[in-house]
């Protein structure tokens, strides 16, 4: 027994010391780097016109969670590159003819996929009929655009205003005016940039707007201060004038009264009348309140100026006053409540109509006022549960369109447009719930009772777009 026990250690250490060290080294536990690999790219052609095809893809992926961007191709020739987004239009084309589209997801070291598509634009004779445009296009990546004000040419198509932030709050320029042009179909022409610098203009003022002026071969563009004139054509600037010696801090509300004349309202509550071809003032009517400013103005058939004010800390809030054609005010009406714009509407009676949204938007309330030429009030309607931010117009049938953005809880939110009778009896809503969260800033009318509607998308945090969207709907207003 004792030798069996004896053999085993002597096993036991000739095993110990036959083992070399540097095998023991060896097995030392070593870091396996990973090949980089980008998931693969989906394309496919998700619209298409006579001169226009839009392709969209899935959102591609790097294993070292690196950024990735995107390069678009037609017909081997680079149209576009560094895209953050996942849908593109390539405009401009030519009907029933055949394309190669490519686009490439890059990493910032090289690595890339891509997908080629063959597909072709509709004939010249394709049927349109009820056709749903939708055109989504990438400006400026890793900017803000802030939509602020339209105005639909004769022709169909639209010019803009918008409000551009670049990142780097504490870098001079980061903040500028966007004035852009899109046809009937909603294909981008051009756009123009305007510097804030020099301009006294900065990221505070409250919004921008624009008026068309010479049969819509110009818009003015007024920000802040500033007023400036700018070629439809081309995006050229043709004038520029600082209004501040009026004693104004902000236009707040435009009109043009005739095609030589436009009224501008101001935070002062004062009314100007420019003259449209060189902008100088051809008489100014001042508030004797300088704590309001004008929401919206209007211009009945006899060159009557209406003119929304609304006052801050004071009551009643709101005030429409009544001028003659040089600035003279008639009469002065008072509506009690909080609001924040509004539209004044005049019908083919010269009654008077102001609709608005309730200050609070979560309640998503609208108000109508009604007044006839002598400014007695004959009708006052609440409706609940409609649209906040609400503007409206008259239609062709003498119906009242009324768009906004509806609220919900936490980040529910999309546009809704609304259509009632010159009484305000509801007569057809519709909301836009199956679009992603989005507000809706602007809505404008064609000749079908189809409509332009023109919407920014909700950031989220998961969710990044900053594009300029539009969409026509169909004739009964459906996407």
């Amino acid at each position: 027994m004792l030798l069996i026990r004896s053999f085993n250690c002597f096993l036991l250490i000739l095993f110990f010391f036959s083992c070399k060290k540097d095998s023991i080294e060896s097995d030392k536990d070593r870091f396996r780097d990973e090949v980089e690999q980008l998931t693969g790219l989906s394309l496919e052609a998700s619209a298409a016109g006579q001169d226009f095809i839009e392709v969209s893809w899935e959102k591609v992926y790097s294993n070292h969670y690196k950024a990735i961007t995107y390069t678009v191709y037609l017909n081997d020739e680079q149209i576009v590159s560094k895209l953050n987004t996942h849908k593109f239009s390539l405009i401009k084309l030519k009907p029933g003819q055949e394309y190669t589209i490519k686009v490439a997801a890059l990493t910032k070291d090289g690595l890339k996929t891509e997908r080629t598509l063959v597909t072709k634009t509709l004939s010249e004779d394709a049927k349109q009929i009820d056709q749903v445009l939708y055109k989504e296009y990438n400006i400026h990546s890793y900017s803000t655009i802030y939509p602020k004000n339209l105005a639909r040419f004769a022709d169909g198509g639209h010019l803009f205003v918008a409000h551009l932030v670049h990142p780097g709050n504490f870098l001079p320029d980061t903040f500028k005016l966007l004035v852009y042009n899109i046809d009937n179909k909603g294909n981008f022409l051009w756009y123009r940039l305007i510097s804030a610098l020099g301009h006294g203009i900065d990221r505070n003022i409250g919004t921008s707007h624009i008026v068309l002026h010479d049969h819509d071969k110009e818009g003015i563009v007024f920000a802040g201060t500033y007023a400036f004139k700018i070629s439809t054509s081309n995006g050229d600037l043709l004038l520029d004038k600082d209004l501040k010696d009026t004693g104004l801090n902000e236009v707040t509300a435009v009109c043009n009264a005739s095609p030589q004349e436009i009224l501008v309202g101001t935070d002062k509550g004062h009314l100007l009348s420019l003259n449209a071809n060189d902008l100088s003032v051809q008489w100014k009517q001042e508030n004797e309140n300088v704590s309001t400013h004008a929401v919206a103005i209007n211009v009945d058939s006899k060159k009557n100026i209406y003119a929304a004010y609304r006052s801050e800390g004071d009551s009643p809030p709101l005030r429409i006053r009544k001028y003659n054609d040089q600035g003279k005010i008639i009469n002065s009406i008072r509506i009690n409540g909080a609001f924040l714009t509004g539209s004044l509407i005049i019908d083919e009676d010269e009654n008077i109509s102001f609709i608005s949204s309730e200050s609070d938007v979560h309640y998503n309330r609208l108000y109508y006022y009604k007044f006839d030429k002598a400014g007695n009030l004959t009708d006052e309607k609440r409706v609940p549960n409609a649209v906040a931010f609400a503007k409206a117009f008259l239609n062709e049938r003498n119906e009242i369109i009324v768009h906004g953005s509806r609220f919900g809880s936490s980040l529910v939110v999309y546009g809704g447009v609304l259509t009632f009778d010159r009484n305000m009896n509801i007569k057809s809503e519709r909301y836009y719930t199956d679009l992603p969260y989005h507000l809706l800033f602007g809505l404008t009318a064609n000749a079908d009772h189809s409509y332009n509607l023109f919407i920014s998308y909700v950031q989220t945090y998961t969710y990044e777009n900053y594009n300029f969207i539009f969409i026509k709907t169909k004739a009964d207003g459906s996407i």
